[in-house]
């Protein structure tokens, strides 16, 4: 039998995870990577999630402007 071993890189510290930039892979084509994102609003939870709060924050808009512009 053969052992293998596991190289793990270094871990790093809490501060190093929170930097804003790290390493990330060039060789990933920017517009599928930006259209990807876009792929959660197909999942129907977060589908419906989107349009029922859009709903409402229209008609509030809405009435809001109605009554405010539009009195006689």
């Amino acid at each position: 039998m053969r052992e293998v071993t596991n190289v793990l890189p270094p871990r790093k510290t809490f501060i190093e995870t929170l930097k804003p930039w790290g390493v990330y892979d060039r060789e990933a084509p920017f517009f599928m990577t930006s259209l990807r994102s876009f792929s959660y609003f197909l999942v129907p939870s977060v589908f419906w999630v989107v349009t029922t709060y859009g709903i409402y924050i229209g008609l509030g808009a809405l009435a809001f402007f109605l009554e405010r512009f539009v009195k006689p």
